[in-house]
């Protein structure tokens, strides 16, 4: 018998065998002999060889226009989630955002015979500044200031009164897209900025990407940084989700929430109609339904075992004199779920980082400018935390820093201060574009690249289609 040539397939399977500590996004496949017995049993189901169907219409359902369990499905996840209408994407939030975009943009308010206005958010994902400009709709950047981190930081108060201004001047935003809990473990103050940016443009359309923080609507201490939970009239609001990073979801697993009128649900559905798959994979559409179930009976008690094992990481580093610098402060202000582990100057977070992972097999969510981050979601285990603890105990000696990674026409050390780009400069992670088509290269950009190559990220000059 021949053995098929396949080295993707065989460096899959040798990391499925491997033990890993994921304090990334939910590792649901690696976690399902640990769940309690009712939701091994209904995962299983759903993950066993003869569930990937090709099925649709009258033999399972229509992804396009439900009427059987996918509509049921999804009826229900609104209802929990406190929606008008929700659509499970099989995509991830990247499809989600462009589902998102292209129904905001169809139904926000505008000048006539204009292209459609859309503000962003600094930290809002590539995905939502490629679906804007492919749309050809006109990009303000939302206003903002230079944070720790090599990030930028939306400026609340001056982006209420640009919408405030416009809508008074009867040149209204047609959308607004804000970031729930950025990938750098910051959290947008959601119960303060989405209440002023709805009465200074009430119109607008409020795109918000939750993709970290679907499981935030569980509990009072992570609520703060759930769009749904502070809904009120008359916002127009369409909601993305990764479920898949904070819930029991399949990878790809997203949702789309409605939170609007009739014709704001429509949009979003015909939005679907144009950008997904007419050939979903119904393990993924599944997941999502008992995603949503296992919330609805078990989430609130899960997310808390959660918070307390994030407490009790950051306990017991702080106990230790030889980690005790790696968590100044108990992180009040940032995504509840997050650790930020600060390490000493000089110490090149992306080589500990992956340290932690070959060494210990330890997953964690992001390394840059001298910092990590620790994801402790709601598949956290106790074990989990020992290990994470363990390793960071155990590391004496950090090995060489990685060079960059560079993808594109673009220098080593980034474009010259003063050019004019023509396309996107991305690094990933996060997956934030730094800089986009028409921007002047400034020496703020150049500190935040050079913030971002120190963590180890990926660089990619992104053309935009003439």
């Amino acid at each position: 018998m021949v053995t098929p040539v396949a080295p993707l397939a065989d460096a899959v399977a040798g990391h499925a065998r491997e033990r890993w500590h994921n304090f990334h996004a939910l590792p649901l496949t690696a976690m399902i002999d640990e769940l309690p017995d009712r939701w091994r049993a209904a995962y299983a189901a759903v993950l066993a060889p003869g569930a990937d169907l090709s099925l649709s219409g009258a033999a399972l359902d229509s992804p396009f226009r439900p009427s059987g369990p996918l509509a049921q499905a999804q009826r229900r996840a609104a209802r929990f989630f406190g929606a008008d209408d929700t659509l499970f994407v099989t995509g991830g939030t990247t499809l989600a955002n462009h589902i998102a975009l292209d129904a905001a943009l169809e139904s926000g308010p505008g000048e006539q015979a204009a292209p459609p206005v859309v503000v962003l958010d600094p930290s809002c994902h590539q995905s939502v500044f490629f679906a804007a400009h492919g749309a050809g709709a006109t990009v303000l950047p939302a206003p903002s200031g230079l944070a720790s981190r090599g990030t930028r930081r939306l400026d609340a108060d001056a982006t209420v009164e640009l919408l405030g201004a416009r809508h008074r001047s009867c040149r209204p935003v047609a959308a607004v897209v804000l970031t729930a809990a950025p990938y750098d473990g910051s959290r947008l103050a959601l119960d303060r900025v989405l209440p002023a940016l709805v009465a200074a443009s009430p119109r607008t359309v409020f795109v918000v990407d939750e993709a970290w923080a679907a499981a935030h609507a569980l509990h009072p201490r992570t609520a703060a940084a759930s769009t749904l939970s502070l809904r009120s009239e008359p916002a127009r609001l369409i909601v993305t989700q990764s479920a898949h990073k904070t819930l029991l979801a399949l990878r790809q697993g997203a949702y789309v929430h409605v939170a609007g009128e009739e014709g704001l649900v429509a949009a979003v559905r015909r939005a679907f109609f144009r950008r997904h798959t007419s050939s979903p994979s119904w393990p993924v559409l599944a997941s999502l339904d008992l995603a949503r179930a296992h919330a609805e009976l078990e989430g609130r008690e899960a997310v808390a075992r959660a918070l307390a094992r994030r407490d009790r990481l950051v306990a017991g580093l702080r106990d230790d004199p030889r980690t005790r610098e790696l968590v100044p402060t108990d992180g009040t202000g940032g995504n509840p779920m997050m650790v930020s582990l600060r390490l000493s100057d000089g110490v090149d977070a992306s080589a500990v980082r992956r340290t932690l992972l070959e060494e210990h097999r330890v997953v964690l969510a992001r390394a840059v400018q001298g910092s990590l981050l620790a994801h402790v979601h709601i598949g956290v285990t106790d074990a989990d935390v020992d290990a994470l603890t363990r390793a960071l105990r155990a590391i004496a000696t950090v090995p060489a820093a990685v060079g960059p990674h560079w993808s594109g026409a673009v220098a080593e050390d980034g474009p010259a201060v003063g050019t004019v780009l023509d396309g996107f400069l991305v690094t990933y992670p996060p997956g934030v574009p730094l800089a986009g088509p028409g921007d002047t290269w400034t020496t703020d950009h150049a500190q935040v690249l050079a913030a971002h190559r120190r963590g180890g990220s990926e660089v990619f000059l992104v053309p935009v289609a003439r």
